[in-house]
């Protein structure tokens, strides 16, 4: 049994040097572990303060909603990280406080747009959503989409929770390395199970501002048969490995988890807490949350016509990016 992970590979990345806006506001001088003063760790920075894990510099700290400014209201820990930050989620909500800021997903915060010579090197400014992104390319499908910074090339532990010291939308791949996890639903890619799906408006791709669980890697369970017609029925067993978005944990009740699909080949949509749905079977006794409901694992059976030795799935949830999973008998 392989475990099987969608990356691709993106250059690797630094920190920014934005100011900060809000709960963690950079001035950029500042000294002595106050605010905005480089560090290499929270003992570096002034009570009240830790080193921002993208950033390295030190930054106001939170411990809850009420903590935070209304436009980065989130409190939440970045990269995994001992302590916790104000953090965006919305464009508009950074709008709102300062007209034309977006959320960057980078570091959290609202800033103002990028242009093409003010992002830090390594990174390159992806103009279209004033996003600084990473300056490394990833095979033409997304590139310039995901946020790699503090992400792609930083060495993680594949033994740890997903998405390990990885941020949100990536996740930790075999060479122990922090990585982009891949979009089936871009134009061109290889998945025509996505791109139909899209084309019929039945999945909205994946963007900067979404925040939905993301599906990271599956395993093949090709001795299974549940729910599939002995003889009639080729059964096609896969486990899909999940991590939850930066403001979800996955309740312990799978129909009060979000949007969670199965896309068929012509870009048809099956919900798949629906259980049974035409010839495709979805029985998730094993389905198990774990992490404090950060992490998930889903076992589902797709009962194929006979004869069928391979088959393409479709899958997402809402809000996250879509995963096709190669399947074969």
């Amino acid at each position: 049994m392989t475990r099987n992970y969608r990356g691709l590979w993106l250059s690797a990345a630094a920190s920014i040097a934005f100011a900060m806006m809000g709960c963690g506001e950079m001035t950029g001088s500042d000294a002595g572990g106050a605010v905005g003063s480089a560090c290499t760790s929270d003992t570096s920075c002034a009570s009240g303060n830790a080193c921002h894990p993208v950033l390295k510099t030190c930054a106001k700290t939170c411990t809850g909603g009420t903590d935070c400014p209304s436009n980065e209201k989130t409190c939440q820990k970045i990269n995994n990280s001992a302590a916790s930050f104000c953090t965006c989620s919305t464009d508009a909500l950074c709008a709102a406080t300062t007209a034309g800021n977006i959320c960057n997903t980078a570091i959290g915060q609202c800033t103002s747009k990028c242009t093409v010579s003010s992002c830090p090197i390594p990174l390159t400014c992806e103009l279209d959503a004033g996003q600084c992104r990473s300056s490394g390319t990833d095979a033409g499908v997304d590139a310039g989409v995901d946020a790699g910074v503090g992400d792609a090339g930083v060495a993680c532990n594949l033994a740890n929770p997903q998405p390990d010291v990885c941020g949100y939308a990536n996740a930790c791949f075999g060479n122990s390395t922090c990585d982009s996890l891949y979009d089936s639903s871009v134009a061109g890619s290889a998945c025509a199970n996505m791109t139909a799906a899209v084309a019929a408006s039945r999945f909205t791709p994946w963007s900067a501002s979404s925040t939905g669980p993301m599906i990271y890697a599956n395993t093949e369970l090709n001795n299974e048969t549940a729910g599939c017609s002995a003889g009639t029925d080729v059964p096609f067993t896969v486990t899909l490995y999940a991590y939850a978005g930066p403001n979800f944990t996955f309740p312990t009740n799978i129909t009060a988890w979000p949007g969670f699909f199965y896309f068929t080949s012509t870009g048809m949509r099956i919900d798949i807490p629906g259980n049974l749905v035409g010839n495709v079977s979805f029985p998730y006794a094993n389905f198990a949350v774990s992490n404090a409901g950060k992490n998930v694992e889903v076992t589902l059976t797709l009962c194929a016509p006979a004869g069928t030795t391979a088959l393409t799935a479709g899958f997402a949830f809402s809000g996250g990016k879509a995963y096709c999973a190669d399947l074969t008998r």
